[in-house]
């Protein structure tokens, strides 16, 4: 009884597993198979060369038949791991095409935009199906076979989808545009977009290459570590101090007048006119809906220039954070709102003996930064 009771839990079990769990293990148990196979094979080659050192030792109890049948075992060994080679490949494309049926992230992608502008797509009216296995009646249906390739730490995705449009009646289609509709994809700045049309008896079939897509909500690990926030605030104060351009360190003063004061030595350098340090950048908090994490950072950093007042490095500061909403951040996921939190202005007053330099504006910023993402697993 407590047999069958095991038996059943374990059925259960396994087909609750999706396809890419099953074509995980298949993979692991053919890279395994390989690994047994090459084993044997180095086995089977000691063994024919022990048989052959105690032969020139004199042992005469070694038969004409050992000595065969170890060099026999040899090719065996050998055949049987070429053989376990061969079904590494077809059990790699067998799990990328269960994880595009798993998740196929890319078809979704294409499917929404379809859904939300059919009238771009020239499908209006049309419903929109993914991965459908009927594809018969009128509609679009967006299909994935091969597994989305997603950067980890930023969750931009690459691959391939292909669009088959059923026209009721097999009715003319318009397929430019639909080439239209994707290559709004491109033009909105969500990733790159390449197209080849065809009609098909019913309607139009299009194949489409996708690269370097920004999802809305952004697939990445669950923890944000130090180094994604450390550089998400050298990017936050890039954004800010190259608005006020550069300058060339070779018109100051060597003498100690000038903006800058002394540059002996520094003819020929260039430097930004408005300077930064990033003091910190830290999680504030997290809010956890489903699998989505929305994660706010707070970025502390100080603004010093010669150049612009306080009220100029305000600005640039607003415009800066402002247009960091919508981009997506490595390792901490896209952004939904930036806001400045504090701004505390210094002015730091030429030291003696260099009062005609120009007086150094400052002034020390926190801002938070509300970005979202999908937690992977």
């Amino acid at each position: 009884m407590a047999t069958a009771k095991n038996t059943r839990t374990t059925t259960a079990r396994t087909d609750n597993r999706t396809a890419s769990e099953i074509a995980r293990e298949k993979l692991t148990e053919a890279v395994a198979l390989v690994a047994t196979r090459k084993a044997e094979h180095e086995q089977a080659e000691i063994a024919r060369e022990e048989l052959a050192a105690r032969l020139s030792s004199g042992d005469d109890t070694i038969t004409s038949l050992d000595l065969a049948a170890a060099t026999f075992a040899i090719e065996r060994a050998e055949l049987l791991a070429k053989a376990a080679g061969k079904r590494i490949k077809p059990a790699e494309t067998a799990l990328d095409s269960a994880q595009a049926i798993d998740n196929p992230s890319l078809a979704r992608f294409v499917a929404e935009r379809i859904e939300a502008d059919p009238f771009v797509f020239g499908v209006y009216g049309f419903p929109v199906a993914v991965n459908a296995d009927d594809r018969s009646n009128p509609g679009v249906y967006v299909n994935q076979a091969t597994a989305t390739s997603t950067d980890p730490t930023t969750g931009i995705m690459s691959g391939r989808v292909g669009i088959t449009v059923v026209s009721p009646n097999g009715s003319p289609i318009d397929g430019a545009a639909i080439l239209a509709g994707l290559a709004a994809i491109e033009a909105s700045g969500n990733g790159q977009v390449s197209t080849n049309a065809s009609p098909s008896r019913n309607g139009v079939t299009v194949d489409v290459r996708l690269s370097n897509i920004k999802p809305d909500v952004p697939t990445l690990a669950t923890d944000v570590d130090s180094e994604a926030l450390r550089n998400f605030g050298l990017d936050v104060t890039d954004a800010i101090t190259k608005q006020g351009g550069w300058v060339d360190l070779s018109n100051a003063d060597q003498y100690g007048g000038g903006m800058y004061g002394n540059t002996r030595g520094s003819f020929g350098n260039r430097t930004k006119r408005i300077l930064s340090g990033l003091n910190g950048a830290t999680i504030a908090n997290v809010e956890r809906d489903g699998d989505q994490e929305r994660r706010t950072v707070r970025v502390d950093f100080d603004l010093s220039s010669r150049y612009f007042g306080i009220l100029d490095l305000s600005g640039y500061t607003k415009t800066g954070v402002s247009g960091l909403v919508g981009e997506i951040v490595a390792g901490v996921g896209r952004v939904e709102a930036a806001r400045v939190v504090t701004e505390d202005p210094t002015t730091e007053r030429p030291t003696p003996g260099k009062e005609f330099s120009s007086p150094k504006s400052g002034v020390r910023v926190v801002v938070e930064v509300v970005a979202v993402a999908r937690i992977a697993g």
